[in-house]
């Protein structure tokens, strides 16, 4: 089974959403609400028995339940969005190759990054090592660490562009499987 959509602050149950659907209308898309939910934090989400007709969700507008066909577009760009800044972040994250090796990117080493061109920018001093995922990198030069600096910088711009680039592209798609065609790779 697939989660389908969380509706916060729920007060109805699957039949009773269910109720809003005409009978003849789930059986032809083959959907069978079930009681089944995943609890958590005021939120239930209700789940569906085909995961194959999970192309919409059962949501709540205004506290009332609402057929799937309204805004099945704009929902799934949202999700596809909220799932490429996901991505985004993962690689962001994951690290750079620098010198032939892996250079840490998460939020930390950029902190450190930081401080340590704030330090050079101010006083002249750098960093002559650099712990990495694989090992130490040795800086023997400001040219080094500038070198390293930017290489950082760059990845972290590269993430970003790219999230931009995806979030345009999602914008602009017109049908539902257009935006679920579209996937992050790097």
């Amino acid at each position: 089974m697939r989660v389908i959509r969380t509706i916060k602050h729920a007060k109805y149950t699957c039949e009773q959403i269910a109720e809003v659907f005409q009978p003849d209308f789930c059986a032809r898309v083959g959907w069978t609400p079930t009681n089944n939910y995943i609890p958590g934090d005021d939120e239930h989400a209700y789940v569906l028995d085909d995961a194959t007709h999970c192309d919409v969700g059962w949501r709540v507008r205004d506290g009332v339940p609402i057929t799937p066909e309204v805004d099945v577009l704009e929902d799934v760009k949202v999700d596809k969005l909220e799932e490429i800044t996901e991505d985004r972040k993962q690689t962001e994250h994951g690290g750079v190759k620098f010198a032939g090796l892996h250079v840490a990117t998460d939020a930390e080493s950029l902190s450190l990054l930081t401080g340590a061109m704030t330090t050079y920018q101010a006083v002249g001093l750098f960093p002559t090592i650099w712990k990495c995922l694989d090992g130490w990198l040795d800086i023997e030069t400001p040219e080094e660490f500038m070198t390293l600096a930017m290489a950082v910088s760059g990845h972290v711009n590269e993430c970003f562009l790219k999230e931009r680039q995806f979030n345009l592209l999602v914008n602009a798609c017109n049908t539902v499987e257009e935006v679920r065609s579209i996937s992050w790779t790097f």
